[in-house]
């Protein structure tokens, strides 16, 4: 009868430690899922990285034009100044009427230049900014995140040990 009563305990204990991996199993398979929705935002968040250092490439792109066109209005302006020194004497009053023209467009052109790179620093760094805080608010979310998972764990696993200590207890008890 005795040995009746260790063989039923045993197999009750045995079928308690089945059920207790079998929820261990279901808890792995779930935080496997929770570490890839967290990779999945991770990937977001690079995307979000990835098309910042797109526009950064595009605003180098932008100021080498205006490099470019800044190289060729320096041309044009020699090309200007050969010009008029060759016809200095029969086009003196033209001439200074050019040079006067040639300074407004001059003016005229680097105003609108430093309005476009302007322009193009404001919204590069009003997307750099956007990109940041809602890399920020991934990141925190993130954390917040691992945080709750954290913690949903470890009273997982107080509630588990305390579950055993009884176990342990009351199997202390019988005997």
């Amino acid at each position: 009868m005795k040995d009746q009563q260790m063989k039923d305990e045993a197999e009750r204990l045995v079928r308690q430690m089945e059920e207790a991996s079998e929820n261990n199993k279901l808890l792995i398979q779930e935080y496997k899922e929770k570490n890839d929705t967290l990779t999945g935002l991770v990937n977001d968040f690079r995307q979000g990285y990835e098309e910042s250092k797109s526009c950064k490439r595009e605003v180098n792109r932008l100021t080498q034009h205006i490099t470019k066109l800044q190289e060729e209005l320096n041309k044009e302006k020699e090309n200007v100044k050969s010009l008029d020194e060759i016809r200095k004497e029969a086009l003196r009053q033209a001439e200074e009427r050019h040079q006067a023209e040639i300074g407004r467009i001059v003016e005229k052109k680097e105003v609108e230049k430093e309005r476009e790179l302007l322009q193009i620093r404001t919204e590069f760094q009003d997307k750099l900014q956007k990109s940041n805080e809602e890399s920020t608010i991934k990141i925190q979310s993130f954390y917040e995140r691992i945080e709750q998972l954290r913690k949903e764990h470890e009273q997982e696993l107080k509630k588990q040990s305390e579950a055993y200590e009884k176990q342990i207890e009351q199997i202390k008890k019988q005997k």
